[in-house]
């Protein structure tokens, strides 16, 4: 299972404007797009992680699924940093507008996150097993093919 915290990431999440500094033009698009790619990678084991997860609460409730929950809801908080990296880095390109908000939807993973913790809280294992297979999961899948149609924007342009 993955365990992260976003340390381990294929991107690191860095002070604003950071990844543009060096690089500009195509140079720049080729590097978002590389980031893309591995992110994308990443998002795939962690999206697998998600569904082994939500599979084994529906069967036990040991500590070992609850911490890797807990650090993959971490790795998922660094994902959007990384959609703000993201962001910020094409802003400065060649004027390719992206509303992250349609690629990674920070209200709805909110929403899913505040119901994850509901039910932490009510002790109700179906419910987060359901909230991450039902709702966790699409959002991520949702945001994975958003990313792969900008990579392929950004590889034409």
């Amino acid at each position: 299972m993955v365990r992260s915290t976003g340390a381990d990431l294929p991107w690191q999440p860095s002070k604003e404007g950071e990844m543009t500094e060096n690089l500009q033009g195509e140079g720049l698009i080729e590097a978002i797009a590389v980031a893309i790619r591995d992110g994308q990678k990443y998002i795939k084991d962690l999206a697998k992680d998600l569904e082994k997860c939500a599979q084994t609460l529906r069967v036990e409730h040991s500590r070992g699924v609850f911490t890797t929950i807990a650090n993959n809801i971490e790795s998922l908080k660094a994902l959007m940093e990384f959609g703000e990296e993201l962001r910020n880095s094409l802003a400065r390109t060649s004027g390719i507008d992206v509303r992250i908000e349609s690629i990674l939807p920070k209200d709805d993973f909110l929403n899913v996150f505040q119901a994850i913790v509901a039910a932490f809280e009510a002790r109700d294992w179906v419910a987060l097993a359901d909230l991450i297979q039902y709702e966790l999961l699409p959002l991520i899948q949702r945001s994975s093919e958003e990313l792969t149609l900008l990579e392929a924007k950004l590889v034409k342009k």
